[in-house]
């Protein structure tokens, strides 16, 4: 195909010597040299065609292909023809579905077994990790920038099954409270109330489902704004065939894929808006390009619609003339619209997308999630908990105090844990939150004493929440805060 394209323009060929060469062997290069996937028709005529062309490039570069890593799938026609079509160009038969650079290609739904690849990827990058000297704030960490990135880009392309969804937040929940034994029980703090912004009063974990529906949204951003895409090109040329992608029903049998990406525009209809310049690539009823991200077949009733007689195809162009728009005359309410457009066409430009969720205009992931979560009012502790210079183990366990859930006394009490609820550190008061923060005297101690530390560190509170005291402690600073010792100190888990 390069070739093609290239020799085109050149009558001559290219001469020996010719600078041009290197980056055509290049070109060749990049998509041959490497893993391919070469699609003809299920014939024998054309599997020779393909044959010779393949060994013709091994011969002139005298690379050969690897019969035994490469594979050749056949459907839609009979045993006899494939066994021909098998012998004659040596590969090996495989069945579909297959795996192409980490991701199942498949045309129907998908299942919670195609997805086992994901699942089974991101807990044995967990299992690499020695999850007991990592503290919560460590794991939270790792689980924001490290496993969770390993599901984008499957995000990206499916909409994942709801069981699949379900067992990754379970390994992740898993993972950040008991470590690479994933052991879901036990959680200190569901995972759904973890999956809000900072600024909200959570640790800034975002929930999967939510994800997935923002990052298949930038499917339709390639549909409606990519010029450069092949796949948006096949799109309009197979699938929409001139028609807004705003107005086709649903077929009676698509793929499974594009049955989803139909099924997302309910999620962002008017967030895509299209900026008017020739006119002649945007729906005049069913684009999205009257102001305020409207469109003119949601607001009037066909029958009003009718009075322009105006095709239900008509483009922008239809209504334009120049620089200027030339309406047609109808009805008031359809005044009422062309009164409220306040921009002139550029024919200049062409029509161009936009998306309304972010300053730029330009489609992003984070600004579509942004749009679609559930939010919460803004939290004012996470100005004190989560500061430019905040220690991260410190403020994870100053946020699980605010969400009353350390493992205190009077907590390991109602869980029939311990018999008794008593201080550890003053011996004279229950062992709550508020009074291990604010009411123990030995909160506003400035230190402790040899003997008091350690019966605060063996303490059952200070256990739970902690973990096993080190062998070995650092030297502790001359200053020490004026709040308790045990939640805060070495194997903190913060």
């Amino acid at each position: 195909m390069v070739s093609c394209m290239v020799f085109s323009r050149l009558a001559g060929g290219i001469r020996q010597g010719d600078p041009l060469s290197p980056y055509l062997f290049v070109l060749a290069m990049e998509g041959l040299a490497d893993d391919l996937m070469l699609f003809y028709h299920a014939d024998t005529t054309s599997v020779g065609i393909l044959k010779d062309s393949l060994n013709k490039f091994s011969s002139i570069l005298g690379l050969k292909i690897n019969l035994a890593k490469s594979s050749i799938y056949l459907t839609g026609i009979g045993d006899n023809l494939k066994g021909a079509i098998r012998d004659q160009v040596g590969f090996q038969q495989s069945a579909l579905p297959v795996r192409y650079l980490g991701i199942p290609l498949i045309s129907t739904r998908l299942t919670h077994a195609d997805c086992l690849p994901l699942v089974e990827r991101i807990i044995t990058r967990i299992k690499l990790w020695t999850s007991f000297s990592l503290t919560y704030a460590g794991r939270l960490q790792l689980i924001q920038f490290v496993l969770f990135s390993i599901q984008v880009y499957w995000s990206t392309m499916f909409i994942l099954p709801c069981s699949s969804i379900r067992k990754l937040e379970s390994i992740l929940a898993g993972f950040l409270w008991k470590g690479t034994s994933l052991n879901p029980c036990g959680a200190k703090v569901a995972w759904h109330s973890l999956c809000f912004p900072k600024k909200e009063g959570s640790l800034g974990l975002k929930r999967l489902k939510v994800w997935n529906k923002a990052a298949v949204m930038k499917q339709i951003w390639n549909i409606l704004g990519s010029k450069s895409s092949v796949w948006a090109a096949w799109v309009h040329s197979v699938l929409l065939r001139g028609r807004s992608f705003w107005e086709i029903n649903l077929p009676s049998n698509p793929s499974w894929s594009w049955r989803k990406i139909l099924q997302s525009r309910e999620w962002c209809r008017g967030w895509f808006q299209t900026c008017i310049g020739k006119g002649t690539t945007t729906s005049l009823w069913y684009d999205y390009w009257l102001p305020e991200g409207k469109r003119i077949i949601d607001i009037l009733p066909h029958r009003q619609l009718f009075t322009t007689r105006l095709a239900w195809t008509s483009r922008v162009l239809d209504i334009m003339h120049g620089d200027q728009w030339n309406f047609p005359a109808s009805n008031p309410d359809l005044q009422d619209i062309w009164s409220a457009i306040s921009f002139n066409p550029k024919p200049s430009m062409e029509d161009h997308c936009v998306w309304k969720g972010h300053h730029s205009g330009t489609f992003t992931v984070h600004s579509a999630w942004e749009l679609l979560r559930e939010s919460r009012p803004e939290n004012c502790m996470h100005h004190i908990l989560w500061y430019k210079s905040h220690i991260p183990r410190q403020s994870f366990i100053l946020w699980l105090a605010s969400k009353k859930r350390l493992s205190t006394m009077d907590r390991l009490h109602n869980a029939g844990m311990l018999a008794h609820t008593t201080c550890i550190l003053c011996a004279a008061h229950e062992e709550s939150h508020n009074h291990l923060f604010f009411d123990c005297h030995y909160s506003s101690t400035p230190t402790l004493t040899g003997k008091e530390e350690h019966h605060a560190y063996n303490s059952p509170s200070y256990a739970l929440n902690n973990g096993p005291l080190p062998m070995a402690r650092e030297k502790q600073p001359h200053f020490q805060p004026a709040i308790p010792v045990p939640p805060f100190n070495q194997q903190g888990h913060s």
